[in-house]
């Protein structure tokens, strides 16, 4: 068994609604300029944070296939520079 790893700590984007544009978003109150998945996997790069927890109401569903393929390579990126600051702590 190898040495303990530091708890991961992420964010989900049913903690962001209103940032996200899924509150209000068929309202008077929606949110006039809602961010995307991509600003939400930014965030929790620059936070260093572990975990990004989204939903399909988050990703569009107009992207295609190369975007989707696009996204899914930043996240890994994303990962693998998370886990060389978890490496560096411990």
């Amino acid at each position: 068994m190898g040495p303990a790893r530091p708890l991961g700590f992420g964010l989900c984007a049913w903690g962001l609604t209103y940032s996200l544009g899924l509150q209000g978003r068929d309202g008077p109150r929606k949110n006039p300029r809602p961010r995307d998945a991509s600003w939400l996997l930014s965030l929790v790069s620059r936070h260093g944070l572990s975990h990004v927890e989204l939903s399909a109401d988050v990703i569009s569903p107009s992207l295609n296939r190369d975007e989707i393929a696009a996204f899914g390579a930043r996240a890994k990126q994303a990962a693998l520079e998370n886990e060389k600051n978890v490496q560096k702590m411990e």
